[in-house]
């Protein structure tokens, strides 16, 4: 009777540790890709010092981020994420629009890539 308990709790345990990676990925996934569409529109609009600032913020959100979903996700993901948004501030201050927009896009795509791989589908366990 114990070690079904256990079991029990065990499994618990680890379905709730996945929902919680999954629900905190989701909202850093969805808190940055706010970021970065408005950062986007702001030099869609001409307006550089906007989008500097967001950028920066961009940055400075992503470091911050970066440590907690390092401990559950691909590091060689995070990195390539990490070196992307970096690049972010200098782009725009250079004024190197057209690369920005792609750096801009490939950060979504990689966002979006690395929530999905998170989520608790037959094709992502086996």
């Amino acid at each position: 009777m114990g070690r079904k308990i256990a079991v029990i709790l065990i499994s618990l345990l680890i379905l709730g540790s996945s929902l919680m990676s999954v629900s905190y990925t989701y909202g850093v996934k969805e808190t940055l890709t706010a970021m970065l569409l408005e950062a986007q529109q702001s030099v869609e609009n001409n307006n550089i010092q906007k989008a500097q600032e967001l950028s920066e913020e961009i940055d400075s959100y992503w470091q911050e981020q970066e440590q907690k979903l390092i401990i559950y996700i691909n590091h060689e993901e995070i990195d390539q994420l990490t070196d992307v948004i970096s690049q972010l501030p200098s782009l725009i201050k250079y004024q190197n629009l057209s690369v920005y927009s792609s750096q801009v896009d490939q950060t979504i795509r990689s966002m979006e890539h690395i929530w999905t791989t998170q989520l608790p589908l037959l094709q992502n366990i086996l």
